[in-house]
């Protein structure tokens, strides 16, 4: 198996949305992906005996931090909402094998609303509003036993283009 941990950061992208593809393709389904302006969206998923679809987001990371979206602190809550439309596919390409992460849309905007709730908490010597913009991630050391639900969770999305209308 070929590692991933020498992948230059312009390429983590594609290759995170490749292997996601291919595990889709794995399961019979058409996995189409999108230009990289389109917003919220990497890859449209769609099965071809229900004709029932859906979008995904992929983040791909070599290191234990997931970059989500950057936000300011004053509106996080609503910029969250604006920007985080669908379910995530999070690939973890640290080790020789690729880990999965799939996280529905409303289990990641929970976990990213308490990730920055945590960080205002803190006491911050130049006062938490007064960065403008922030990046949040997740840090799966930080996350890990959390996380791990979510792991290889292939049949939430497969259920729901399964189903028939």
């Amino acid at each position: 198996m070929t590692e991933y941990t020498t992948v230059d950061r312009k390429f983590k992208g594609n290759v995170g949305i490749f292997l996601v593809a291919a595990k889709f393709s794995g399961f019979n389904q058409i996995a189409l992906t999108t230009s990289r302006n389109t917003k919220g969206y990497d890859i449209v998923v769609l099965n071809p005996e229900t004709n029932r679809g859906i979008g995904l987001q992929v983040k791909c990371t070599d290191k234990k931090d997931f970059p989500i979206c950057t936000t300011s602190i004053k509106n996080f809550e609503k910029e969250f909402d604006d920007k985080i439309v669908c379910d995530f596919v999070l690939v973890d390409i640290s080790s020789k094998s690729p880990t999965f992460f799939i996280v529905p849309k409303d289990d990641l905007l929970t976990i990213m609303k308490d990730i920055v709730k945590k960080y205002i908490a803190k006491p911050h010597p130049r006062g938490v509003h007064e960065v403008n913009k922030q990046l949040w991630t997740i840090n799966m050391s930080k996350l890990g036993e959390e996380m791990k639900k979510y792991e290889n969770g292939w049949e939430y999305i497969l259920k729901k283009i399964n189903q028939k209308s």
